[in-house]
């Protein structure tokens, strides 16, 4: 389902593949696919509730990306100009990549699967709720994520949280990234 100019709204699909608006928001919920599901906006916000498929795709060039209560093996989300957040169960062997170029990305996990992360940003902060077992760089004091040792700009952090399950690529130009547990967090919203 596509439209060039309006809001897309799909509810209840049972086998959907493609969700998109050149000019306008997308929003699917309580829907599904077998295979691949690919969302996307090019000046709208892109949402996804409730969703379930092997491998997930959404992106939006001037809009936020929210995915929540999804569950996937595979996840793509991008944005240029608007936040990300994701938020559902962690796939053993599963692969998220979250990458927005000027904006906050946010993961909500409940800790129940383990996952390594790979995280950067050039001018914003990492942090994380959960305790990570530092594999490269980045550290601050305590284990805590930091700038880099020598002051300038950037960071990165590459940790494990319990067996490292899942695999998180999560990074941003100039916003922050954050890995929250939703213990301690608002949902997101749906």
């Amino acid at each position: 389902a596509d439209t060039v100019s309006g809001t897309m709204s799909v509810t209840s699909a049972a086998q959907l593949e493609l969700a998109k608006s050149v000019s306008g928001d997308v929003t699917v919920r309580t829907s599904g696919s077998a295979g691949d599901l690919s969302a996307a906006s090019v000046s709208g916000d892109v949402k996804l509730t409730q969703v379930k498929a092997r491998g997930i795709e959404a992106s939006s060039v001037s809009g936020g990306v929210t995915l929540a209560d999804v569950a996937c093996n595979r996840a793509k989300v991008k944005s240029v100009s608007g936040d990300i957040a994701f938020g559902g169960p962690l796939a053993k062997g599963g692969r998220y990549a979250l990458q927005s170029h000027s904006c906050d990305v946010s993961v909500y996990v409940d800790g129940s699967m383990g996952f390594e992360v790979a995280a950067g940003t050039f001018s914003g902060d990492i942090s994380s709720d959960l305790q990570l077992v530092s594999t490269f760089g980045g550290e601050g004091e305590g284990g805590q994520p930091g700038r880099r040792p020598k002051g300038g700009p950037g960071q990165r952090v590459r940790g494990t949280f319990g067996d490292g399950g899942a695999f998180l690529e999560l990074g941003s130009f100039s916003g922050n990234v954050r890995i929250v547990s939703k213990a301690a967090a608002k949902p997101v919203k749906k």
